[in-house]
């Protein structure tokens, strides 16, 4: 009994409704050191996750976020999308009665505009003006449709860092090999990270401008963790998906009513 009163003061109200819906709740409750909330589906998740995010946002104005990219958070955006967008509607506000999340009658509204979004990975080299690069989907996906305030983000802008004039990150890093599949479709050529030139010399001028720009890369991403905003905890950053990383490599990416 101790250990399930330990277990349930630790939840928000969102996530105690959702371990009671939960069809593991009996048996999980107060038997796991920290507790589990299983969802029926992927798409349970996903509003789950948005009522748990809007939650965090209405008690943490002025927080720093850390959200996810790719095609698993979908759910997630959409839901909260749609939140925001019919925030006051009936609907909307008995949805929220029910996951005990408190709105004062639609009139307690999150304040996105006051978030610092920090953005905590990159497919290097992948260009930030290309569409498969993480910065252009934090842009398309969360800063757009959330309402927060880019000038508050930290962004992973890489495109000039260590390049030289007169080059870009694609010729600087172009392979020789021939290109195919996506990247052909679309005209990119194949750019791949030479990690090797971290520890051995440059063989000709190409090799030693790449080595200029790794090394450059490098200091700025240790520069780029200084920079975060805000101090990181439970209380004052939400980061559902967490990690911090800058990825070298080849560059190649219940549904809520629309």
């Amino acid at each position: 009994q101790e250990r399930q009163k330990m277990s349930e003061c630790t939840l928000t109200c969102v996530e105690r409704v959702a371990l009671l819906r939960s069809p593991l709740a009996k048996s999980v409750i107060g038997t796991e050191k920290i507790p589990t909330i299983v969802a029926p589906k992927f798409s349970h998740l996903g509003k789950l996750a948005a009522l748990r995010f809007l939650e965090w946002v209405l008690s943490n104005p002025g927080g720093v976020i850390a959200l996810p990219t790719g095609k698993t958070p979908e759910p997630f955006i959409r839901w909260t999308t749609h939140y925001l967008r019919t925030w006051t509607s009936q609907e909307t506000q008995a949805d929220f009665a029910s996951w005990g999340l408190e709105t004062n009658g639609g009139r307690k509204r999150p304040d996105m505009a006051s978030l610092h979004l920090v953005q905590i990975g990159e497919l290097y080299p992948t260009p930030s003006t290309r569409s498969n690069s993480l910065y252009s989907e934090l842009r398309e996906k969360y800063i757009k449709p959330f309402g927060l305030d880019e000038s508050k983000a930290l962004l992973m802008d890489v495109d000039r860092v260590g390049v030289p004039e007169g080059q870009t990150l694609e010729s600087l890093w172009r392979s020789a090999q021939p290109t195919t599949g996506r990247d052909a479709e679309v005209g990119a050529e194949d750019i791949e990270v030479d990690l090797t030139l971290r520890y051995r010399s440059a063989r000709n001028s190409q090799e030693e401008a790449q080595q200029r720009c790794l090394t450059a890369i490098d200091n700025w991403c240790s520069d780029y963790e200084r920079r975060s905003p805000g101090p990181v905890g439970r209380e004052s950053v939400f980061l559902p998906w967490g990690g911090s990383r800058l990825r070298t490599g080849t560059s190649s990416s219940a549904r809520p009513p629309a």
